[in-house]
């Protein structure tokens, strides 16, 4: 019985894993880099947690609501964020190196691709649903609920891991370029913190403490993410000019 359980919420943790973990083409992984990332990454999520934009009531679901409606800012944002920064990255590129840093783009590219199927597919559950609902015997009925059930086993720890690795390597930048993921990190903090910042109308928490947690983990955020890409500028030689490959390792 717990084995039933147990598959699909670790066939979904293992999905996400694989689908938005870095298969780093460019550079073999380096820990220093992969710390602050994971740093980076825990502050922004800890700001979604912490930081309470523009509703009232219940403390606890405030926050809950306000977490999940900055997590999906975020992601709204990541989207334009990520292109417009790899468009700028291989405008930027030395013209030697600009057709191979386009080419290794469609890595996140690919990534960003997937992301828009799983969320057609999770909207699509609800509408498969309502299409079974009462128009269909009691066989057909238990193989969709059972099926629904599984899906919802899995879905749960997915979008947990999901949440934070796309957070962390925003759709596996660092397969396009190395220093892709800490700039969209930059561009997507600051941008969700101006919006909370004009948008807001009520806070639960105390504005010096609701400024302190948003503006000082944005700085944090993007002390690290220069952190990240200075250390990836000095092992590997990567610039903003010098196209997506390390130095020493380009086709």
């Amino acid at each position: 019985m717990w084995e039933l359980l147990l598959t699909p919420i670790a066939y979904g943790w293992a999905l996400a894993c694989k689908l938005f973990q870095p298969r780093y083409r460019l550079a073999p992984p380096d820990k220093t880099i992969d710390d602050f990332g994971t740093a980076r990454t825990a502050v922004g999520l800890g700001i979604n947690l912490l930081v309470i934009g523009k509703y009232s009531g219940n403390v606890v679901e405030g926050m809950v609501f306000g977490s999940i409606q900055r997590l999906t800012l975020s992601a709204a944002i990541a989207f334009p964020a990520c292109l417009i920064a790899m468009a700028v990255i291989v405008a930027a590129t030395e013209s030697a190196h600009r057709a191979t840093t386009a080419r290794q783009m469609i890595h996140p590219l690919r990534t960003m691709g997937i992301c828009v199927a799983g969320v057609a597919s999770f909207a699509a559950v609800p509408i498969l649903m309502s299409t079974f609902d009462g128009q269909a015997g009691p066989v057909v009925g238990l193989i969709v609920l059972v099926a629904v059930v599984a899906f919802t086993l899995a879905i749960v720890p997915f979008l947990i891991r999901a949440a934070f690795l796309i957070t962390k390597h925003w759709f596996n930048a660092v397969d396009g370029h190395l220093l892709l993921g800490p700039t969209v990190a930059v561009v997507v903090t600051w941008t969700v913190a101006i919006i909370d910042l004009t948008t807001r109308e009520t806070t639960l928490l105390p504005t010096s403490i609701d400024l302190t947690l948003l503006l000082g983990g944005c700085a944090t955020i993007t002390i690290l993410a220069v952190m990240e890409g200075h250390r990836a500028h000095q092992r590997y030689g990567v610039t903003f000019r010098s196209g997506a490959w390390p130095r020493g390792l380009r086709p």
